[in-house]
C-alpha cells in the first residue's frame, strides 16, 4: 500500500527511470502497448520477432533484398508468371529439371549455342535440318546409301555430281543403258560380246564389202544365186557340180561385151579356158548339148559369129599340131540316128534377104565355110597338102572310113 507523500517531480522521474531499468520485464507490459513511437529506430532484430509475426502487409513494398531471403527459400508458387528474367538467373544454373517439357524453342536458344553435347542421341530428324544446311563436312565418308538419294538427283556432266571416269560397270543396273545415254559414234568392236550382234540388230542394206574379213569363206549356200550387175573374179577353179537339167534349162553368162573376156593363162599342163562336163544318165531330153550358143542380132553388128574359135601363136616352137577348132564325137556304145563330126545349117526365112546395100541379090550363102591363108614368106615343110578343107581318112584293118567319102556333099531339094 503506498502512503500518499508529497513527492517533489524531479525526483519522481528519477524514480520511473531507475523502476523501469530494473524491474521492467514482458509480463509488465499490456497487449499492443508498444507503439512504433515507443521502439527505437533499429532496435528490433530478428530475435524480437515471433514465427510467422512478419507478413506482406509489415514489409515495405520494394524494400526486400536478396540478403534477406534465405538460400532455396523461394518457390515456384512465391514468383509471379513471366517476371524471372535472364538477369534473375545466376549463370550456369538452370538444369534439365528445372525445364518443362517442350518450354524452350528457337527463340529461347542463342546462337550457336546448341553443341553436340546436348543433343541426346538419334533425336535429330530431317524437320530439324534446315534446306541445304548439310554440306559434305557433315557427312560421314562411306554413309550414304541408295535410300538415302532421291531418283534422279544425281547428274552428270559439267557441273554435275559424278567425277568423269569414276562410273564402273558395278555402278549401272542391268539394263539401265539405253541409247539416248551412248554419245554416238563410241561403241568399238571391243564393246561387243562374242555373238551378240544378230541379223536384227543389223540395219537392213548396211553391211558393204570392207565389212566381210578377206578370210570369211562365205559358204556358197549362204549367197543368193543372183549376183544382179555384178562382174565375179575368181582366182580359183569355178565348177558347177551337182545341178539338174530341166527342159531347155540353159547356163547364161549374160551380157558380155566386146572388151571383157574369159582370160586362162597358164604354161603348164593341159589347160582347158572352158570345159563344160555333161552326163545324162539314162535320162530323156529332147537336147543334150555341150555348148549351146545363141546370138541373136537385132541391131546393125557389122559380124555376128555363134561360137568363134581363134587360136593365136606367136612365139616358141609346138611338137603337136596347132587346131582352131577341134570337134570330137567319140562312141563306145549306144546308138545314134545319124552321126556328124561337125554340122553348119544356115536358115534364111521367107522375109529376110542376103546381101549388101548396094547390091541386095545373093553374094555367098554357104552352110560351111573354111578358108586358108599361107603368107608367101611362111616356112613349109617338104609335105604339105594346101587345102581348106582335109579329110584325113585312116585306114586299118576296123576301119570302115572311106577315102573316095573324104569330101561328100549331100543336095536335098525339097518340093
Amino acid at each position: 500500500m503506498i502512503i500518499a507523500k508529497k513527492i517533489v517531480l524531479g525526483s519522481l522521474v528519477g524514480l520511473i527511470a531507475s523502476f523501469l531499468a530494473v524491474t521492467v520485464v514482458v509480463a509488465d507490459v499490456p497487449n499492443n502497448s508498444v507503439t512504433s513511437a515507443k521502439i527505437v529506430n533499429g532496435a528490433v532484430t530478428s530475435a524480437d520477432l515471433a514465427t510467422g509475426a512478419i507478413n506482406t502487409l509489415k514489409i515495405k513494398n520494394y524494400t526486400i533484398r536478396g540478403i534477406d531471403i534465405a538460400p532455396g527459400n523461394i518457390t515456384s508458387a512465391a514468383i509471379k508468371d513471366g517476371t524471372v528474367t535472364g538477369v534473375d538467373i545466376a549463370a550456369d544454373t538452370i538444369t534439365a529439371a528445372d525445364i518443362a517439357a517442350d518450354a524452350v524453342g528457337t527463340s529461347e536458344l542463342a546462337a550457336d549455342s546448341v553443341t553436340t553435347a546436348e543433343i541426346a542421341a538419334d533425336t535429330i530428324v530431317a524437320g530439324d535440318i534446315a534446306t541445304g544446311a548439310v554440306t559434305t563436312t557433315e557427312i560421314l565418308d562411306g554413309t550414304i546409301a541408295t535410300a538415302d538419294i532421291e531418283d534422279g538427283a544425281i547428274t552428270g556432266g559439267v557441273g554435275g555430281v559424278v567425277s568423269d571416269d569414276s562410273l564402273t560397270a558395278d555402278d549401272i543396273a542391268a539394263g539401265a543403258v539405253t541409247t539416248s545415254e551412248i554419245l554416238d559414234g563410241t561403241i568399238l568392236v571391243g564393246d561387243f560380246a562374242t555373238g551378240a550382234v544378230d541379223s536384227a540388230a543389223i540395219l537392213n542394206d548396211s553391211i558393204v564389202n570392207a565389212d566381210v574379213n578377206t578370210t570369211a569363206a562365205i559358204a556358197g549356200t549362204k549367197i543368193s544365186p543372183d549376183f544382179g550387175s555384178q562382174a565375179i573374179t575368181t582366182s580359183g577353179t569355178s565348177s558347177l557340180t551337182g545341178g539338174t537339167v530341166v527342159d531347155s534349162g540353159l547356163l547364161s553368162l549374160g551380157t558380155i561385151s566386146p572388151a571383157v573376156k574369159l582370160d586362162v593363162s597358164a604354161n603348164t599342163g593341159r589347160v582347158a579356158g572352158l570345159q563344160i562336163n555333161l552326163l545324162n544318165t539314162a535320162g530323156s531330153v529332147t537336147g543334150f548339148r555341150g555348148i549351146d550358143s545363141r546370138v541373136t542380132d537385132n541391131g546393125t553388128a557389122a559380124f555376128t559369129v555363134g561360137v568363134q574359135g581363134v587360136t593365136t601363136k606367136e612365139s616358141g616352137v609346138s611338137t603337136a599340131e596347132g587346131w582352131g577348132g577341134n570337134f570330137v564325137l567319140k562312141m563306145t556304145g549306144g546308138q545314134y540316128e545319124n552321126v556328124w563330126g561337125v554340122v553348119g545349117d544356115v536358115t534364111v526365112g521367107a522375109t529376110s534377104s542376103v546381101g549388101s546395100a548396094s547390091n541386095p541379090a545373093i553374094n555367098n550363102l554357104n552352110a560351111g565355110l573354111f578358108q586358108s591363108y599361107v603368107d608367101t614368106g611362111a616356112t613349109l615343110s617338104s609335105v604339105m597338102i594346101d587345102a581348106p578343107i582335109l579329110a584325113n581318112i585312116k585306114g586299118g584293118a576296123n576301119n570302115r572310113a572311106k577315102a573316095d567319102a573324104g569330101v561328100m556333099v549331100m543336095l536335098s531339094v525339097l518340093p
